[in-house]
């Protein structure tokens, strides 16, 4: 059996069936086994154009030979109105305007759509290709349905997408199958498939798939699309209609992310005002959330007003993503889970702007939360696993060091130790400006005190390379100022020490609706 899970970050799958008119507000419920075919060999030409055509072709071949079953979220329609200029003038020299509906499936963002075929079963080869291609599919339908997919890893008792609804998480789902309603409470959908086609000649230019749907209709006056054909699917009645859902069990949550949105956005020398801004604000939210309590995990100190130890609190961990010297995303990282309220304090933080000089207001933005294991496993920026880390912001010493016997290495080393991480094999200074890039300030140039909390050692800011013996997961942040950005590592690239830009995909879970 194959299965691939389809996530919708925005909630709606935007799509028009085939023959009908975008105003009369009809919507493709399951999504077309062709319209996902011809979206897997766009997302192959654009961004794994280097795949053997042959092993994608065979793929493919494979996943038209029967009809797949679904397995569909609740969810329900809904749709907007708005005008579009047609570009015609009307009487007194103004332009005309169309009005159009523009219907959609809305449910969960969380709540994956799973297609599963049955019967198929692909080579090594063929999997390989085939997951490189999901992962890259950018939407579904219209561009405004973005979506995040993945080929499911199967398990022996999976036979049928009704097998997958053992999962608790997958049990509100509704099963999509060929065939004619047989009973009450049972409809019949039309769906559009593709006509199965042999793995050779590759797909290429005028293969059913590749076809431009302007040129069927236009040019080749097609009702239907060639090499495609219209089956009955067998839905439950409410399967397109509002559900309540019920109480959740508590999520598991130890990572959030935020984009920010100013102009100018605030440079990285200010990665300490950044994150004390962004905790006050955090910690503000939260305070009006429980009545007045405070988090130990935002706080940093017990009931008593006592730290922390063990590092187990919040980090606030602003980041360049864009290689520009500019802060775009922030980070919240804890090594215990947030509690109900922390989780509802950081969905409903983006109501409140960063205000860190005044006249500019720093908007954000939930990208989502997740788990360290899921962070982790994305491979994305401070969450990677590498052998050797650089560093992003300057290392301040935390403790005076003791002439002629104690460098700031060996601080370095004394910090890992303290986290628990391998002994390094080497750990070497880096310069700023030589090692990294021009564009970048030095390491001096930050602010590495904070504006409230105990001072540093001393205020010069250090840069090294450490190489461990293993590799070592992120996100890693040491010394002084380290849950305030200060002290950031990222995983060494090609010689140069960078937090890449947002994949898609970072997250697995995004906020709730």
């Amino acid at each position: 059996m194959l299965a691939l899970s389809l996530r919708f970050p925005g909630g709606r799958f935007h799509a028009t069936p085939w023959g009908r008119h975008v105003n009369e507000g009809a919507v493709e419920w399951p999504p077309s086994p062709w319209r996902l075919l011809r979206s897997l060999v766009a997302a192959w030409k654009r961004t794994a154009a280097d795949a053997d055509p042959a092993v994608v072709t065979r793929a493919l071949s494979a996943l038209s030979a029967s009809p797949p079953e679904f397995l569909l979220p609740p969810a329900a329609v809904g749709h907007t109105r708005h005008f579009m200029p047609d570009g015609k003038a009307v009487r007194g020299g103004s332009k005309g305007r169309d009005k159009v509906f523009d219907t959609f499936v809305a449910f969960c963002p969380r709540d994956p759509l799973i297609v599963v075929w049955p019967g198929v079963t692909l080579a090594r080869r063929e999997l390989d290709v085939m997951r490189r291609i999901v992962r890259a599919l950018p939407s579904l339908g219209r561009m405004e349905s973005w979506c995040e997919a993945q080929v499911m890893e199967s398990s022996p008792g999976w036979r049928t997408a009704a097998d997958l609804r053992s999962d608790p998480a997958l049990a509100r789902h509704t099963t999509g199958v060929p065939g004619r309603a047989t009973s009450d409470d049972e409809d019949t959908a039309r769906v559009l498939v593709p006509e199965p086609f042999p793995a050779t000649p590759p797909v290429g230019r005028g293969h059913l798939l590749t076809i431009d749907t302007g040129t069927l209709r236009e040019r080749g006056r097609r009702i239907d699309p060639p090499g495609a054909r219209w089956i009955a699917y067998r839905l439950p009645t409410d399967a397109l209609e509002p559900r309540a859902r019920p109480v959740r069990p508590p999520r598991i949550a130890h990572v959030a992310r935020y984009a920010l949105d100013a102009r100018p956005l605030p440079p990285l020398t200010a990665t300490v005002a950044a994150a004390e801004a962004f905790r006050r604000n955090l910690q503000r939210v939260f305070v009006r959330i429980a009545d007045g309590a405070t988090s130990r995990c935002f706080s940093g100190h017990d009931a008593d007003g006592v730290p922390l130890e063990g590092h187990r609190h919040a980090r606030f961990l602003p980041t360049d993503e864009e290689g520009f010297g500019r802060i775009t995303h922030v980070t919240v990282v804890a090594a215990e889970p947030f509690g109900d309220s922390e989780i509802e304090a950081l969905e409903t933080l983006d109501q409140e702007p960063l205000h860190l000089r005044e006249g500019v207001d720093i908007r954000m933005m939930l990208l989502g939360l997740t788990d360290l294991l899921g962070a982790v496993e994305k491979h994305s920026g401070i969450f990677g696993r590498a052998r050797v880390w650089a560093s992003v912001t300057p290392f301040v010493l935390s403790r005076h060091p003791r002439r002629g016997r104690d460098e700031p290495e060996d601080q370095v080393r004394l910090e890992l130790h303290h986290l628990g991480l391998p002994e390094p094999d080497k750990i070497a200074t880096q310069d700023r400006r030589r090692d990294i890039s021009a564009r970048y300030p030095t390491w001096n140039q930050f602010r590495r005190w904070r504006r409230r909390g105990p001072a540093p050692a001393i205020t010069t800011g250090y840069g090294f390379r450490i190489d461990f013996p293993e590799e070592v997961e992120g996100p890693l942040a040491l010394g002084y100022g380290s849950h305030f950005g200060l002290g950031l590592f990222a995983p060494l690239e090609k010689g140069r020490a960078t937090v890449p830009t947002a994949v898609k995909g970072a997250l697995i879970e995004a906020p709730a609706s």
